[in-house]
């Protein structure tokens, strides 16, 4: 018999409606019911996975003897060791203030019909926006007896609004998304951010590209949530950290950032997207404190990769789905607020260079380097904004950058969005205040997203 197993039993039903220039192009219903085994033995893991067409109940006993056998045919390792935990998972039951189950169809597409239209601003052209929204139950049992389960509401809409005039494209995109009901669209106040979204794309045909060079820099909170998941929430994940592919591995204890940061993941954030009561290895959420006023404090850590990073076990390890290996990753990601105003740091500042929201780039954890594009800025000049900037760019390495911050605002905002590691897609939730760093590369990005 192996040494230990454990199973994750998953039950979803999910819809969407995707709308592009007001018109619906696709809706889509799925209901799948699936099962994963992990098994271990002599250092060794075996994954078998199963799903069900509904007919039928999934045979347990035959997928834990697949993922047993798997594992006892596997090369041992005799010096392999995984971290013991208090795991103790509780059985929660999630409600929410609207279930998105219980509004028409016709409404919600009405609904994204209205935000097409509140988009429609100026020189937008096109306009394209979806909606989602999913109930999961989650089981989880080991061979130890420990047995827990839970239901999770996630629900949300997406939009992106595209301006044009002559040869000249500029996009922007608004989401709003949560582990809530039908409500969370409202709370978000999606319709009036759709118009938002339009009136920007539209007054990004009219701004300037950016100057090239070393800069102040103020980052909104989206671009500044963006900067701490890519570059320093993967760098502290304590497998890339095992397979030497971080910049914090044996940083632990060390300075690596200024007094004013301050960096939490915490997947017990009722209603951020990234939140759930308990992770793939049964691991009850709570906070982990990554950085504390600068000195790396901890890395976010599986049952695996604690012993190999001498750390003690977090609640991250997660996967897409049933069918998918879990792999060690964030949830709810955030820097702590200061308590600056925005306007405080702009007169502060006088001069340099004022940067929101983000259209991805590229990220190193092993080499320490990132390359973001931002959707758009401004000049700060006076302690003012003054030009509108687009197609702006910034990079550079991201133990520099923790150590030049030098001020934090008081206004935390959230941003949700889907974690692409290891070709999956799952659930998180970036966060942070307006951000000064007292120097940064900046310069042309692209105007593609």
């Amino acid at each position: 018999m192996v040494d230990f197993f454990e199973t994750i039993w998953v039950a979803s039903d999910t819809s969407s409606i995707d709308l592009e220039d007001g018109e619906v192009e696709d809706v889509k219903s799925d209901s799948s019911i699936g099962l994963s085994v992990r098994a271990l033995d002599n250092g060794s893991w075996g994954f078998a996975s199963t799903t069900s067409t509904g007919s039928e109940e999934i045979d347990r006993e035959a997928v834990v003897e697949k993922a047993c056998r798997l594992a006892e045919l596997s090369p041992g390792r005799p010096d392999f060791e995984t971290a013991m935990v208090e795991r103790s998972p509780t059985s929660t039951k999630m409600t929410v203030e609207i279930d998105p189950r219980s509004i028409d169809l016709s409404e919600k597409i009405d609904y994204l019909v209205d935000c097409h239209e509140q988009a429609m601003q100026g020189r937008v052209k096109s306009t394209k926006f979806s909606y989602t929204e999913a109930e999961t139950e989650f089981h989880y049992q080991n061979s130890s007896g420990e047995e827990a389960s839970y239901n999770i509401f996630r629900t949300g809409v997406s939009g992106k609004a595209i301006a044009k005039e002559g040869d000249i494209l500029q996009t922007a995109s608004e989401r709003a998304f949560g582990a809530k009901g039908f409500e969370v669209l409202d709370e978000n106040n999606y319709l009036e951010r759709a118009g938002d979204m339009g009136r920007k794309a539209d007054d990004l045909l009219d701004a300037e590209t950016p100057p090239s060079g070393q800069y102040p820099v103020i980052m909104d909170p989206e671009l500044a949530g963006v900067f701490i998941h890519e570059a320093v929430g993967h760098a502290s994940e304590g497998d890339l950290v095992a397979m030497d592919n971080s910049i914090l591995k044996n940083r632990l204890g060390d300075q690596v950032g200024s007094e004013t940061v301050t960096v939490f993941d915490d997947p017990s954030l009722k209603g951020k997207f990234g939140y759930y009561p308990f992770d793939w290895e049964g691991v009850p959420s709570k906070p982990t404190t990554i950085i504390e006023n600068g000195v790396l404090n901890a890395y976010l850590n599986s049952r695996e990769s604690a012993p190999q990073t001498n750390t003690p076990v977090t609640p991250n390890f997660r996967s897409q789905s049933y069918s998918n290996n879990p792999l060690v990753r964030m949830s709810n990601t955030y820097l702590k607020p200061g308590d600056w105003s925005l306007e405080e740091m702009l007169t502060d500042l006088n001069e340099g260079i004022y940067l929101r929201g983000s259209r991805g780039g590229q990220v190193s954890s092993g080499e320490g380097t990132f390359q973001f594009n931002a959707e758009d800025g401004y000049i700060i000049k006076d302690g003012e904004l003054d030009q509108h900037l687009r197609d702006v760019s910034l990079s550079g390495k991201t133990l520099n950058i923790l150590d030049r911050i030098d001020a934090l605002a008081n206004d935390l905002q959230y941003y949700p969005g889907f974690c692409g590691k290891g070709g999956q897609g799952v659930p998180v939730t970036d966060g942070g205040p307006h951000t000064r760093v007292k120097e940064l590369l900046v310069g042309g990005g692209s105007n593609e997203d």
